[in-house]
């Protein structure tokens, strides 16, 4: 019988080859980090572990104590919905087995850390120098009709967007969800960037990738001007693995509490909006639009109405 309560990790489309292979080896690596637990997952629609079976070897293995932790990025409608009920049909045939729910890794700023090594990673294969300034971010987030994950989504890319001092960045999804990277590549297309990276916001890669890489090539093949880069998904990067273990933490001794870990003035992660006299931001009616306006300032505020204080005073002292 194990000591240490066991870990279940859960996801979702077993069905994708590509996803559920990267699915097993994050299981490994978890088990590499873990040593004294038990740990096993399961995805949705497996063709090999599915969530129920994933259980039922821990079961086996002497699991008295069971962690669900899901690998997603955001909450969603699987999460409200399909894993707990296949979860629950399971404790209900077990009730001997206390399970614990993680909550999931949305908001931890380790996510953006790691998104940001993947976009360095990719603009270090380019061997042309073009500043951030003169570079759109596009964020491509997986096929969701979730309307809360679309927004987290949406967080995250300004994060990127101001933490990482993008000239501008947009949201789009792979699938049919509007706006289709497609879509959205067309519309940056047309806002005079020199360079377009283009980073899947995905836990794991999946066989989707290489269509939605050529989808959105193809949707700016006329503007052989701009440089179209393409960064990796986070794929288990090796920060998910410290968020993970935080979650089963806080699920072990009831800290599941509020989330403070992106506030600015807790540490410094990827874009904090904290209090700045730089100049106006980018919903500024002065900031202008484009890499080229001289509008454009890199600071930003949420003062009353949006609008900056009135500075000349004080620049009058710094210029004379």
């Amino acid at each position: 019988m194990s000591e240490q309560p066991a870990l279940f990790l859960y996801g979702d489309r077993g069905s994708d080859g590509a996803f559920a292979k990267a699915f097993s080896d994050f299981v490994d690596a978890m088990r590499n980090q873990m040593p004294n637990h038990l740990i096993e997952g399961g995805l949705v629609d497996a063709a090999g572990t599915t969530i129920p079976h994933g259980l039922e070897v821990l079961v086996r293995r002497g699991a008295t104590t069971i962690v669900c932790a899901p690998t997603l990025l955001f909450g969603c409608n699987h999460q409200n919905h399909n894993f707990p009920d296949d979860i629950n049909n399971f404790r209900t045939a077990h009730p001997d087995i206390d399970f614990v729910f993680a909550r999931d890794l949305d908001g931890d700023g380790r996510l953006l850390l790691a998104a940001r090594d993947q976009i360095q990673a990719c603009e270090s294969t380019s061997d042309k120098i073009i500043a951030r300034e003169q570079t759109l971010l596009m964020v491509v987030g997986p096929e969701s009709d979730d309307i809360q994950a679309s927004a987290n989504l949406a967080k995250a890319s300004r994060m990127l967007w101001e933490g990482m001092g993008f000239g501008w960045a947009e949201v789009s999804f792979g699938g049919n969800t509007y706006p289709t990277v497609d879509v959205g590549m067309a519309h940056a297309a047309k806002l005079g960037f020199k360079r377009i990276i283009v980073f899947p916001y995905f836990f794991f890669t999946d066989q989707s990738l290489p269509g939605l890489y050529q989808r959105a090539d193809a949707a700016v093949a006329k503007n052989t001007e701009i440089e179209i880069l393409h960064a990796a998904p986070l794929n288990g990067h090796h920060l998910l693995i410290g968020c993970i273990r935080d979650r089963v933490d806080e699920a072990v001794t009831g800290s599941n509490a509020m989330n403070c870990l992106l506030c600015a003035y807790r540490e410094q992660i990827i874009g904090p909006e904290i209090p700045s006299d730089d100049g106006p931001g980018p919903d500024d009616p002065e900031q202008g639009q484009g890499p080229d306006d001289p509008k454009r300032a890199r600071g930003h505020r949420h003062a009353d109405a949006h609008n900056p204080p009135d500075t000349s005073a004080a620049t009058a002292k710094v210029t004379d």
